[in-house]
């Protein structure tokens, strides 16, 4: 009897998923409560999306395809696309009148007029830059790691905030949008948006969004959410992500 070979890639599939469990355990669950749903560009490779002063902004990545958008938030339509050919885009964020767009490994990122999206400066950081959003007086950036890096509006690196899940790092934060004292943030490979104290760095609360992913998109390794917005005049929040063709505006207190 010839013995089978074992399966290599299952195994790892179902140690991730126990680690994750256990991470997880005793953390409150809830699923977004969907508000309306609005047409996105199934070619975005979305990074970053932020809504500031009344406008949608958004982030697309890939070398070669990154682009920096300024979208309708009534309904999703493209106003104004920046093509950025010689960088990897990641998140954006901004403060006042200057939106910010990091770069994947260019170690540069570049300092746009609001709205008009004209290149105004650039600012200079080390390592990799991800996920991005803006306190009144920071940038908050995260890199891959279980770190959130505070940047003044000079782009000095000021603080940072280690996010832990049940004393676990939460490694892979992507995308990050701060409210108040709480940060909501995805990771990279899940269909979780994670709640987390700004203060303690603790994971409060898990955000369950493996439905909208299954609704907008169909799910691969690449196809994974990435971008969040909070839009303090309606008290809501907008997801998506890389190559889906919705636009989700929901609400996080059901």
């Amino acid at each position: 009897m010839v013995a089978k070979p074992l399966n290599l890639l299952g195994l790892k599939s179902i140690t991730k998923n126990l680690a994750r469990r256990v991470m997880q355990a005793g953390i409150p669950r809830t699923r977004p409560q969907v508000i309306r749903t609005l047409p996105h560009d199934p070619l975005a490779f979305t990074q970053g999306l932020h809504i500031h002063q009344g406008y949608f902004f958004e982030s697309t990545g890939l070398k070669g395809r990154s682009s920096l958008r300024l979208i309708n938030p009534d309904t999703g339509a493209i106003l104004k696309k920046v093509e950025i050919p010689d960088v990897f885009a990641e998140g954006i964020a901004a403060i006042g009148s200057r939106l910010v767009q990091l770069g994947w490994h260019s170690e540069k990122a570049i300092v746009y007029s609001i709205p008009d999206l004209t290149p105004i400066d650039e600012y200079r950081y080390s390592g990799e830059g991800w996920g991005m959003s803006a306190s009144p007086e920071y940038f908050l950036i995260s890199n891959g790691s279980a770190e959130i890096i505070y940047r003044d509006q000079q782009f000095n690196r000021v603080k940072s905030l280690k996010v832990r899940i049940n004393s676990f790092p939460l490694s892979g934060i992507n995308d990050i949008a701060r409210v108040d004292d709480r940060i909501y943030c995805n990771v990279l490979q899940d269909d979780n948006i994670y709640e987390v104290s700004e203060t303690s760095g603790k994971v409060l609360r898990i955000l369950d969004c493996s439905r909208l992913r299954k609704s907008a998109v169909t799910p691969n390794y690449q196809n994974v959410l990435n971008g969040i917005a909070y839009d303090r005049k309606t008290r809501t929040f907008f997801i998506t992500g890389k190559n889906w063709e919705k636009y989700f505006q929901v609400n996080f207190n059901s």
